[in-house]
């Protein structure tokens, strides 16, 4: 059974390669995986690649039970819906897996929710909701750094938990939440783009309520994706 420990801990840094030969690897926010079916997807914010210049295939996240290899991607997709007025919701980039470049086992560990199950998925203003948790990278955080001098990266993640209010932006799709503890010391919450918000029910279920796309110091709240649009897109593209 996956837990919220398990999904937590499959947040991952967003570590890409860039093309500066002296400065390889580039750190960039926060990404986690995602299932639809058969298929394993890698999903982060959009804007963390287009800041930096950096094509999203360039992401590498860890195979499991390896120490130095990564995922390769078959296809790149920009989660958006047509519906929408606006276009803040389609800051959001998802990677599909290349499963023929892995075990079936190493395949298989990735501890991500299948969103073809609609228990999988929930939003933040369902009455249901009554705890969220949110995972990511924080880069003013001093053990998360690649350190070239050392030939080290290291990376530490920066947990919280705690809701204390939900309320719809102006922007279609998309949701303001606001937690205990949004950063730590007095932190920027910058790194914490494209980090899943994951929330469990009143039936203890754990679902996926949206990716983080932006914070705002004003109200000290994160916006968010709706998880509606990343399982309305795969849907479709699913069944096309």
């Amino acid at each position: 059974m996956t837990t919220i420990k398990d999904v937590l801990n499959a947040t991952n840094p967003l570590l890409f390669l860039n093309e500066n030969e002296n400065f390889p690897y580039s750190y960039g926010g926060s990404c986690y995986p995602v299932k639809w079916e058969d298929q394993l997807y890698i999903v982060s914010a959009f804007h963390c690649f287009e800041s930096l210049l950096i094509k999203p295939e360039n992401t590498l996240y860890p195979i499991p039970h390896t120490n130095k290899d990564f995922f390769g991607f078959t296809n790149i997709f920009r989660a958006t819906c047509t519906a929408a007025n606006d276009q803040k919701h389609s800051d959001q980039v998802l990677l599909q897996v290349c499963k023929s470049s892995v075990s079936k086992n190493q395949f298989d560990a990735v501890p991500a929710l299948d969103l073809s199950n609609d228990n999988f998925v929930c939003s933040l203003t369902d009455s249901s909701v009554n705890q969220v948790f949110l995972r990511g990278y924080l880069n003013q955080n001093e053990f998360h750094e690649i350190d070239y001098e050392s030939c080290v990266i290291r990376s530490q993640a920066y947990f919280t938990y705690g809701l204390i209010s939900v309320r719809k932006s102006v922007s279609d799709y998309c949701i303001n939440v606001k937690v205990q503890s949004p950063t730590p010391n007095g932190l920027s919450p910058t790194g914490m783009s494209g980090s899943a918000v994951y929330v469990t029910r009143n039936n203890n279920q754990l679902s996926l309520a949206g990716t983080v796309i932006e914070y705002n110091s004003l109200t000290s709240e994160y916006l968010i994706i709706d998880s509606s649009v990343i399982v309305n897109f795969l849907r479709q593209i699913h069944t096309t």
